[in-house]
């Protein structure tokens, strides 16, 4: 097992349940989703992997949710940075508005997301939408790509359409690593990964893409080796996605997954992957 400094979590999430539209993602199959997970929760099982940080990030297209986001960093020193939400797709004056609001509400907004996954990719390419990821560029925040394997090639459009945006890739764009497809979404990370170098990638998400309950490390690391191929060392960072991660690992399981890659890749800097990188992309200490 690499050893490493400290790791920073890019991509945790906390929410009160609630049996509506906003979790309507939470499918058959995934009901130990359906409860409340709260700091408490998710200080306990960062204590118990040695976890050094977080960064929360927006589960529901509300802006009062980032609002409570951003007032629990306030307080607590575990929480790092909060990827917020607002409405992309109003334009760039709306966008400018919502930031400012958040701005307002604390000091640990770091990016915006907003979620593209399960819409028609070309959302992204409308011109208001553009406009609106410019904008979250303008205001010195990191715009996060909450986008599938289909829609990668209208995110490569817009990361060139936006060349002084700070991009993250989540989830890897979500391959379809349960049927080992790797082909297509191979070929467009490449090319993703070539239009800018302010363009990372969260390695995050992959034990729900893959099979739930019969996932091995060999399914993971073909796409692992992809991302580092085409990102390098410098571009790529840690992310459990946890809790939603809990419909098909425990959190170290999602940890040792990296572990595991990174002990047959001894040219690789762990520390880069696990706190450096997400240091110097969400600007945090």
């Amino acid at each position: 097992m690499a050893v490493v400094q400290k790791i920073i979590d890019t991509h945790n999430h906390l929410w009160k349940f609630e049996n509506n539209d906003n979790f309507s993602w939470i499918k058959e199959g995934m009901d130990c989703l359906r409860r409340d997970f709260g700091f408490q929760d998710l200080q306990k099982v960062l204590a118990a992997n040695d976890i050094s940080g977080s960064i929360l990030v927006q589960a529901i297209a509300v802006t009062e949710e980032s609002e409570k986001l951003l007032a629990l960093a306030q307080k607590e020193e575990l929480i790092k940075g909060v990827i917020g939400w607002c409405d992309i797709s109003k334009g760039p004056e709306i966008v400018q508005m919502s930031i400012d609001n958040l701005k307002s509400k604390g000091t640990f907004l770091k990016g915006i997301r907003f979620m593209s996954q399960g819409l028609p990719g070309n959302h992204l390419l409308e011109p208001n939408f553009i406009a609106g990821c410019r904008t979250v560029g303008r205001n010195n925040l990191v715009y996060e790509l909450l986008v599938t394997t289909d829609q990668l090639p209208y995110a490569i459009r817009l990361v060139e359409k936006c060349p002084d945006v700070t991009f993250v890739l989540e989830h890897i764009a979500k391959p379809a690593i349960k049927k080992h497809d790797i082909s297509l979404w191979q070929k467009n990370i490449k090319k993703l990964a070539a239009v800018s170098d302010k363009i990372y990638c969260k390695i995050s998400g992959m034990v729900t893409e893959a099979d739930w309950h019969n996932w091995q490390q060999a399914d993971f690391d073909p796409y692992i080796d992809t991302i580092y191929k085409f990102f390098g060392e410098n571009r790529i960072m840690f992310g459990s996605d946890w809790p939603v991660s809990l419909t098909a690992a425990k959190y170290s399981q999602v940890v040792n997954i990296l572990h595991n890659w990174l002990s047959r890749h001894q040219e690789v800097n762990p520390d880069k992957l696990f706190f450096e990188n997400a240091i110097k992309v969400y600007h945090l200490y």
